[in-house]
């Protein structure tokens, strides 16, 4: 909840609106790494190596189906954003 306050008074200070919220959905990994401008090869190695722990993790839809919650994911962006 304090990282979605934090999103929208950041995006408020900067552009004068709140942030738009992301709809809840669970996207693809390929999904998530084309979000991210990055290959899926080193999406899936940058997960292997624990770059994005703490940020958003896998879920399991199925047995072998994996999904990534979206919202995590822009979260993640809008602060490697501020980082930059």
């Amino acid at each position: 909840e304090y990282a979605i306050i934090n999103r929208n008074l950041n995006h408020l200070a900067k552009n004068g609106e709140l942030a738009p919220a992301a709809p809840d959905k669970l996207i693809t990994p390929q999904e998530a790494s084309e979000l991210l401008g990055i290959s899926y090869s080193q999406f899936r190695q940058l997960e292997k190596e624990g770059a994005f722990e703490g940020h958003f993790k896998r879920r399991m839809v199925g047995n072998k189906t994996v999904r990534y919650y979206l919202p995590d994911i822009v979260a993640y962006m809008q602060m490697e954003e501020k980082e930059v």
